[in-house]
């Protein structure tokens, strides 16, 4: 094919894992080891295939079956040594188990079939144009990229569930907002007597307000960008503890969800603000 420099093809099925107590579906991906087209892009541990009757596990797999490197584990009826272990290859429906193509034809009995044919271009390819050519030739296949084909896998996950997470995001951001502008309001308020003061020895309505405000501006600020660095470390700790959950935070959410947390702190600082403008000063002196 003009303009590719590697051509090969995978074998991808599903079947159910059994070892020991744990029965779980899961994704087997046949590839060719030698070239590494097709397989594996993050090894946690171990090594990658050298023999047909070698297999590679998810880690999340692993762990929940109690399977680790060098074990010997039945799958469909065949016998393989577990080699390594793969990170990133774990979905909340079935994580992937990688071997050799020739033991995922046998295995899967699909002998002589290929479930993709991967394709990898020259730097000065065209991608139209191969893509172009290849539909020209064989009418009835359907060319992707690889972020063309996880749009189409996002697309898909999300007819099921992207309305339920979406309501919940929507509630969780408000009621954070909500929470934010509520504790504004109370430091202020608990502090009245602390703001008659300042006025009874002298200090402006206007300085106040703008004590209040840069006050307020500092708190919001100082607690969403805490909030967003724990935001990014509960994600990475989700995806190591639990890696058949994939956390994304998409950042142009993110001064969306700053621009309302402070119009909200500013909106809980304006009845406080009132109320230190009206303070008689002079209740500071009264017994």
């Amino acid at each position: 094919m003009p303009g590719t420099t590697e051509i090969g093809h995978v074998i991808v099925g599903d079947m159910i894992f059994s070892h020991a107590s744990i029965k779980l579906p899961v994704l087997v991906i046949g590839y060719n080891p030698e070239t590494g087209f097709g397989g594996p892009w993050n090894i946690g541990s171990g090594r990658t295939l050298q023999a047909d009757d070698e297999i590679l596990l998810d880690s999340w797999l692993a762990w929940r079956s109690g399977v680790a490197v060098g074990d010997r584990i039945n799958v469909l009826g065949s016998k393989f040594t577990v080699v390594g272990l793969t990170r990133e290859t774990a979905s909340w429906m079935s994580p992937y188990i990688f071997m050799p193509l020739a033991s995922a034809e046998d295995v899967l009995q699909l002998s002589g079939d290929a479930s993709f044919f991967l394709l990898r271009l020259s730097p000065l390819a065209n991608r139209d144009v191969v893509a172009e050519t290849i539909t020209t030739e064989f009418s009835e296949t359907a060319v992707f990229t690889p972020d063309e084909m996880a749009a189409t896998d996002r697309k898909f996950m999300a007819t099921i569930l992207d309305r339920p997470i979406a309501v919940m995001l929507i509630i969780s951001a408000v009621i954070a907002i909500a929470v934010t502008g509520l504790i504004i309001y109370t430091s202020i308020i608990n502090r009245l007597a602390e703001f008659s003061t300042l006025k009874a020895i002298g200090s402006s309505n206007n300085w106040l307000r703008w004590l209040v405000i840069r006050e307020t501006l500092s708190r919001a600020s100082l607690g969403f960008v805490l909030s967003l660095a724990l935001s990014y470390l509960a994600a990475e700790l989700i995806e190591y503890l639990w890696p058949q959950f994939t956390v994304t935070i998409w950042p142009e959410i993110i001064p969306v969800i700053g621009l309302a947390t402070l119009i909200m702190t500013l909106v809980s600082a304006l009845w406080p603000i009132q109320q230190i403008a009206n303070v008689d000063p002079s209740v500071v002196f009264k017994a």
